[in-house]
Protein backbone atom coordinates (compact mmCIF):
# COMPACT_ATOMS: atom_id res chain seq x y z
CA UNK A 1 0.00 0.00 0.00
CA UNK A 2 2.75 1.94 1.13
CA UNK A 3 4.54 1.60 -2.91
CA UNK A 4 1.40 2.86 -4.40
CA UNK A 5 1.15 5.22 -2.32
CA UNK A 6 4.87 6.31 -3.18
CA UNK A 7 4.23 6.23 -6.41
CA UNK A 8 1.56 8.61 -6.89
CA UNK A 9 3.10 11.11 -4.87
CA UNK A 10 5.83 11.49 -7.62
CA UNK A 11 3.44 11.49 -10.00
CA UNK A 12 2.05 14.87 -8.44
CA UNK A 13 5.25 16.00 -8.04
CA UNK A 14 5.92 15.63 -11.41
CA UNK A 15 2.79 16.94 -12.54
CA UNK A 16 3.02 20.15 -10.57
CA UNK A 17 6.53 21.11 -11.17
CA UNK A 18 5.80 20.31 -15.22
CA UNK A 19 2.76 23.25 -14.82
CA UNK A 20 4.87 25.45 -12.97
CA UNK A 21 8.09 25.04 -15.52
CA UNK A 22 5.58 25.66 -18.59
CA UNK A 23 4.46 28.95 -16.81
CA UNK A 24 7.74 30.00 -16.76
CA UNK A 25 9.33 31.13 -20.34
CA UNK A 26 13.51 29.80 -20.43
CA UNK A 27 15.96 32.30 -19.11
CA UNK A 28 17.77 32.37 -22.64
CA UNK A 29 15.99 32.80 -25.23
CA UNK A 30 17.17 30.04 -28.15
CA UNK A 31 18.98 32.21 -31.11
CA UNK A 32 20.45 30.58 -34.40
CA UNK A 33 22.13 32.66 -36.79
CA UNK A 34 21.61 32.00 -40.99
CA UNK A 35 24.53 30.49 -41.36
CA UNK A 36 23.47 27.36 -39.06
CA UNK A 37 20.86 26.30 -41.53
CA UNK A 38 22.70 23.80 -44.10
CA UNK A 39 21.74 21.83 -46.88
CA UNK A 40 22.01 17.90 -47.06
CA UNK A 41 23.95 15.89 -49.36
CA UNK A 42 20.93 13.76 -49.73
CA UNK A 43 18.34 16.21 -51.07
CA UNK A 44 18.94 16.73 -54.67
CA UNK A 45 18.04 20.79 -55.95
CA UNK A 46 19.04 20.48 -59.79
CA UNK A 47 20.93 19.00 -62.47
CA UNK A 48 23.46 21.11 -65.09
CA UNK A 49 25.64 20.11 -68.31
CA UNK A 50 28.37 21.70 -69.26
CA UNK A 51 31.63 21.15 -71.31
CA UNK A 52 32.90 18.68 -69.21
CA UNK A 53 29.89 16.11 -68.73
CA UNK A 54 26.50 16.15 -66.64
CA UNK A 55 26.97 16.88 -62.95
CA UNK A 56 23.95 16.65 -59.94
CA UNK A 57 24.11 19.50 -57.64
CA UNK A 58 22.78 18.72 -53.59
CA UNK A 59 21.22 21.62 -50.79
CA UNK A 60 24.73 21.16 -48.93
CA UNK A 61 26.14 22.38 -52.16
CA UNK A 62 27.96 18.73 -52.42
CA UNK A 63 28.20 17.93 -56.39
CA UNK A 64 27.97 14.43 -57.93
CA UNK A 65 28.36 12.72 -61.35
CA UNK A 66 25.24 10.38 -62.84
CA UNK A 67 27.47 7.60 -61.43
CA UNK A 68 27.45 8.78 -58.21
CA UNK A 69 30.89 9.35 -57.62
CA UNK A 70 31.55 12.82 -55.57
CA UNK A 71 32.85 15.68 -57.95
CA UNK A 72 33.16 18.57 -55.76
CA UNK A 73 32.45 18.13 -51.33
CA UNK A 74 30.03 20.57 -49.96
CA UNK A 75 32.38 23.86 -48.81
CA UNK A 76 34.95 22.99 -51.11
CA UNK A 77 34.11 26.75 -53.42
CA UNK A 78 35.97 29.65 -53.88
CA UNK A 79 34.67 33.20 -54.51
CA UNK A 80 33.07 33.37 -58.38
CA UNK A 81 34.54 37.16 -60.22
CA UNK A 82 31.68 39.20 -61.37
CA UNK A 83 29.00 38.00 -58.88
CA UNK A 84 28.29 39.83 -55.68
CA UNK A 85 25.57 39.52 -53.00
CA UNK A 86 22.76 42.19 -53.47
CA UNK A 87 21.41 44.25 -50.87
CA UNK A 88 19.73 42.75 -48.09
CA UNK A 89 16.59 43.84 -47.92
CA UNK A 90 15.51 45.07 -44.28
CA UNK A 91 13.22 43.49 -41.82
CA UNK A 92 13.04 39.99 -43.79
CA UNK A 93 14.36 36.71 -43.78
CA UNK A 94 17.91 36.09 -44.41
CA UNK A 95 18.93 33.20 -45.95
CA UNK A 96 21.88 30.89 -45.88
CA UNK A 97 25.76 30.92 -47.48
CA UNK A 98 25.34 26.74 -46.36
CA UNK A 99 22.37 26.05 -48.34
CA UNK A 100 22.99 25.52 -52.36
CA UNK A 101 19.50 26.47 -54.12
CA UNK A 102 20.83 26.96 -58.06
CA UNK A 103 23.11 26.99 -60.63
CA UNK A 104 24.06 29.79 -62.92
CA UNK A 105 25.13 28.63 -66.72
CA UNK A 106 27.78 31.35 -67.56
CA UNK A 107 30.44 30.44 -70.76
CA UNK A 108 33.61 32.07 -68.24
CA UNK A 109 32.34 28.88 -65.76
CA UNK A 110 29.67 27.01 -63.82
CA UNK A 111 28.49 28.82 -60.61
CA UNK A 112 26.33 27.78 -57.73
CA UNK A 113 23.84 30.25 -56.09
CA UNK A 114 23.23 29.68 -52.36
CA UNK A 115 20.23 30.93 -50.11
CA UNK A 116 21.66 33.85 -49.07
CA UNK A 117 22.31 35.17 -52.51
CA UNK A 118 26.16 34.75 -53.03
CA UNK A 119 27.76 32.43 -55.90
CA UNK A 120 30.60 30.48 -55.55
CA UNK A 121 32.60 28.23 -58.11
CA UNK A 122 33.37 25.05 -57.75
CA UNK A 123 37.06 23.97 -56.54
CA UNK A 124 36.39 20.68 -59.15
CA UNK A 125 37.51 22.49 -62.42
CA UNK A 126 35.22 20.16 -64.16
CA UNK A 127 32.43 20.95 -61.99
CA UNK A 128 32.75 24.21 -62.72
CA UNK A 129 33.83 24.12 -66.33
CA UNK A 130 31.93 26.79 -68.82
CA UNK A 131 28.43 25.46 -69.98
CA UNK A 132 27.35 25.16 -73.79
CA UNK A 133 26.28 28.96 -75.35
CA UNK A 134 25.34 29.13 -78.80
CA UNK A 135 25.46 32.61 -80.13
CA UNK A 136 23.91 33.40 -83.69
CA UNK A 137 25.08 36.10 -85.57
CA UNK A 138 22.74 37.07 -88.86
CA UNK A 139 22.92 40.73 -90.84
CA UNK A 140 21.89 41.06 -94.51
CA UNK A 141 24.40 43.38 -95.87
CA UNK A 142 22.72 46.23 -98.15
CA UNK A 143 24.83 47.33 -101.53
CA UNK A 144 27.85 49.76 -100.83
CA UNK A 145 28.70 47.65 -98.32
CA UNK A 146 26.38 48.44 -95.71
CA UNK A 147 24.63 47.38 -92.57
CA UNK A 148 21.14 46.33 -93.53
CA UNK A 149 19.26 44.74 -90.99
CA UNK A 150 20.32 41.49 -88.61
CA UNK A 151 21.51 40.59 -85.01
CA UNK A 152 23.30 44.33 -84.31
CA UNK A 153 26.08 42.55 -82.88
CA UNK A 154 28.30 42.37 -86.57
CA UNK A 155 29.78 45.37 -89.11
CA UNK A 156 30.61 44.63 -92.77
CA UNK A 157 33.41 46.91 -94.62
CA UNK A 158 36.04 46.86 -97.57
CA UNK A 159 39.12 44.97 -97.66
CA UNK A 160 41.90 46.90 -99.60
CA UNK A 161 41.19 44.40 -103.05
CA UNK A 162 37.68 45.29 -102.73
CA UNK A 163 36.65 42.06 -100.92
CA UNK A 164 33.86 42.47 -98.35
CA UNK A 165 34.91 41.89 -94.63
CA UNK A 166 32.47 41.13 -91.75
CA UNK A 167 33.35 41.67 -88.13
CA UNK A 168 31.96 40.20 -85.44
CA UNK A 169 31.19 42.43 -81.92
CA UNK A 170 32.06 40.44 -79.66
CA UNK A 171 34.29 37.85 -81.41
CA UNK A 172 32.91 34.24 -80.67
CA UNK A 173 35.01 32.17 -78.69
CA UNK A 174 35.14 29.49 -81.57
CA UNK A 175 35.69 30.12 -84.85
CA UNK A 176 31.85 29.85 -85.75
CA UNK A 177 29.87 28.06 -88.74
CA UNK A 178 28.88 30.73 -91.46
CA UNK A 179 26.11 30.34 -94.09
CA UNK A 180 26.22 32.80 -96.82
CA UNK A 181 23.23 33.46 -99.95
CA UNK A 182 22.53 36.24 -102.13
CA UNK A 183 21.02 37.64 -105.02
CA UNK A 184 23.93 36.72 -107.19
CA UNK A 185 24.18 33.45 -105.93
CA UNK A 186 26.80 31.62 -103.25
CA UNK A 187 29.83 33.15 -101.92
CA UNK A 188 33.14 31.51 -101.10
CA UNK A 189 34.48 32.58 -97.15
CA UNK A 190 38.48 33.34 -96.46
CA UNK A 191 40.17 33.93 -93.58
CA UNK A 192 37.52 32.48 -91.22
CA UNK A 193 37.96 33.62 -87.66
CA UNK A 194 36.53 33.94 -84.53
CA UNK A 195 36.37 37.71 -85.28
CA UNK A 196 35.30 37.35 -88.87
CA UNK A 197 35.51 36.76 -92.53
CA UNK A 198 36.56 37.81 -95.64
CA UNK A 199 33.97 37.19 -98.47
CA UNK A 200 34.41 36.08 -102.46
CA UNK A 201 31.65 35.68 -105.07
CA UNK A 202 31.31 32.02 -106.53
CA UNK A 203 34.27 32.43 -108.88
CA UNK A 204 36.72 33.82 -106.67
CA UNK A 205 36.28 37.81 -107.49
CA UNK A 206 35.23 40.39 -105.27
CA UNK A 207 31.74 40.55 -104.78
CA UNK A 208 29.28 43.20 -106.87
CA UNK A 209 28.85 46.00 -103.92
CA UNK A 210 25.50 46.50 -105.54
CA UNK A 211 23.79 43.93 -104.60
CA UNK A 212 22.56 42.47 -101.09
CA UNK A 213 23.03 39.56 -99.64
CA UNK A 214 22.78 37.49 -96.40
CA UNK A 215 24.85 35.57 -93.75
CA UNK A 216 24.36 33.39 -90.44
CA UNK A 217 26.88 32.21 -88.21
CA UNK A 218 26.53 30.07 -85.03
CA UNK A 219 29.11 29.00 -82.68
CA UNK A 220 30.18 29.48 -78.90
Amino acid sequence: MWMRSGQGALLLFAFVLGTVLAGRPPARPIEASPADVRGSDNVLVSGYRNRAGTFLLWSSGRITRPDGSVANAAGRYHPAVGFSRPTRVAGQVVGSGNLACGVVPDAAGTFVVFSDGSALCPDDPRAGAPCFQTRVVWGVVGPGPTYDQGSGDWSVGLNANRTFHISFDPPFSETPAVVTGGCSGAYQLSKLAPSGFDLYDQEGHAPDTGKPFTFVATGG
